[in-house]
Formats: structure tokens, sequence, C-alpha cells
């Protein structure tokens, strides 16, 4: 008998056992896993291979020792935050300033999660703790599995990329370098040679709509064209998981509108997305999840339509009224 599946982030298994029993039965025809990993399981179990615990991706788990017919098997979050805090010291005055208070979320692959707040609140702070480019001063980051604070300085670079796609405000974009080579340069930073590289700009490149700019330099370009190249430049590592840091900020209206259909396109292809934004509309329409955060605390964790229509507490009241006309006009009438 096939377990039923859970949707829940919670381990099944302990850590401390030296083997976990992967039940290849409950995969979809099209999810995958490294067949080099596999060993044959020497105890009779239907369907059932052997992984070591560094090798086990984010697919569903069991223990030979505790599984009972028709006990449910856990799921295991993509990206699991536990109790993150981080704690900076001023430059001047030796202050200790916290910008982040116990953040515990977790991400399911496929998710489209939107982090809101005001500015100064901790998203970016945040944002910079996941792409492992800060460490958290407390709390444990895991990607598939994987206990970031557990990997080594000079494997960290590698992890990023093989992992990780992070698509800045600003672009991040080298003026001395093309387009096309801004693309290839985490490509050949991880080693991949020049027609892999070529095989995975082109559709890419194709599909955002910048295939005749790949010889332009970024100063020839519009910063809505920019920010499509530093989104292929992300996408062309095969990324786990995209985080954007408030991509549309620094863009006029019709430049927002394009980057918009950009990540509308990622969303509906089923893209996990970690998303700082301030565009209202786009994160109702389109998150799966939204995530508030104010003071460097979670204030409110719902799906879209609670948040924006029925938000539980009064700070993320007070901050979606700031974008109402009913807010606006109450000042109004009042002078």
């Amino acid at each position: 008998m096939i377990p039923v599946l859970s949707g829940s982030s919670e381990w099944f298994a302990q850590r401390n056992l030296e083997y976990l029993f992967f039940l290849a039965a409950s995969l979809s025809p099209n999810e995958s896993f490294p067949t080099r990993s596999l060993q044959k399981c020497k105890k009779p179990h239907t369907n059932c291979h052997l992984l070591r615990w560094k090798e086990i991706p984010y697919f569903f788990i069991m223990t030979l020792s505790n599984k009972k017919e028709g006990q449910v098997i856990k799921t295991m979050a993509l990206l699991d935050v536990k109790n993150v805090k981080k704690i900076y010291t001023t430059r001047f005055g030796g202050n200790q300033v916290e910008a982040l208070h116990n953040v515990s979320f977790s991400v399911e692959a496929g998710e489209y999660v939107a982090i809101m707040g005001e500015s100064g609140s901790g998203k970016t702070t945040l944002l910079n703790i996941l792409a492992a480019l800060d460490k958290p001063t407390g709390g444990k980051v895991y990607l598939k599995g994987n206990d970031l604070s557990k990997i080594r300085e000079k494997e960290m670079a590698a992890f990023r990329r093989q992992n990780l796609g992070f698509v800045f405000q600003d672009f991040n974009l080298l003026d001395t370098l093309t387009l096309k080579d801004n693309i290839f340069l985490p490509l050949v930073l991880s080693g991949k040679k020049y027609t892999e590289m070529e095989s995975r700009i082109a559709p890419i490149a194709e599909q955002l709509g910048i295939s005749k700019l790949l010889n332009k330099y970024p100063y020839e370009v519009s910063g809505g064209q920019k920010q499509r190249v530093a989104i292929v430049r992300a996408l062309c590592m095969h990324p786990e998981i995209l985080l954007f840091d408030e991509v549309t900020a620094a863009l006029d209206p019709e430049m927002v509108r394009e980057v918009l259909d950009v990540m509308l396109d990622l969303a509906k292809q089923g893209k996990t997305m970690l998303i700082v934004t301030h565009e209202m509309q786009f994160a109702k329409a389109v998150a799966d999840k939204v995530i508030f955060i104010d003071q460097g605390k979670i204030v409110e964790e719902a799906a879209p339509d609670k948040f924006f229509e029925h938000p539980e507490t009064e700070r993320a009241k007070q901050f979606l009224n700031v974008f109402t006309f009913e807010h606006v006009e109450h000042h109004t009438k009042q002078a």
C-alpha cells in the first residue's frame, strides 16, 4: 500500500538516522533524482531505494523502522527558514540593532511568495540571508535539506550559483561587458562549455525578448531591458529558487509593466520565486502566499486574497490603507 502524501514541511525522519528510505513510487513521471545516489535496498520493501542523508533531494522520505501501513509521509519544503535572527552593530557607538527577529516560514517547490513591508522592515536583509550573501546571527536556513551554515566558505559560491538565482534592484551588470557576456559570466565561473552556454541562453533570451540586444552594452539599453537581462542571467543557471529584490523600484511605469509580464510568465511556468515587492495588485493576482514583515518580524503570513481583503493585524491594515484612495480622500478632506 502506498502511503498518503502530505504537504507539510515537517520531517518524518529523525536526522540522526544513518539512512533514509526514498519511496520511488511517490514520484510523478516528470520528477527525477540522481541515479548515482541510488543503492539497492538490502531489506525487502516494495518500490524502495536507499539514499544516504547528504544525497537526498527534497522529495518524499520515510524510515523503514518507523513505517506502518497507511502512515502519512511528510514532504520537505524546498526552502525552510527557522527562527532566523540578524543583529547588526552600528559603526559609531557600538549599538546593536536587531534587523530580523525569529523569522520562520517555508516555501514549497513551485510556490510564488511575495514579501511585503515598509522600507527598513528587514526584507532585503532576509533576502540576502536566503541567498547566502549574508549570515544570520541565529537560526537556520535549509535549501533542499542543506543547512546553509554547514556549507564551507570555499564551496558556498558554487552552491549559490547552482541553486539560487538572485535578481537585484540595480541590475548588477558590468558596463565593460556586452549583455551576452554578462549572462555568460556565472556560467563561465561554473566551468560550462561554450556550446552549453549558448544552448542555455538562446531559448531564454528569445522568450524574454532580448535576443537582438545581446551584443549591446548595458549603457545602450533601457532599465527594463537591463532587468530582463538580469533575469535571463539568473534563469540560465537553472536555479532551484529565484529571489527578486524590488526589481521594479527603479523603473518607470512602462518598464515596470515589461518586467512584471516576464515575472508573470515565470509564475505560469511553475518557477519557485520569492519576491520582495511593493506591487500590490501584482502580488494579489499572482502570489500563492504573502509574508508581511514589520520591524524585522513576520506579522502576517496568508493567502493573498485573505491578506489584502481581510488582514488580521492592525499593523497590516495600516500598511494597506496607505495604498487606498479612501486614505488619501480622508486626509484631503481634513486639509
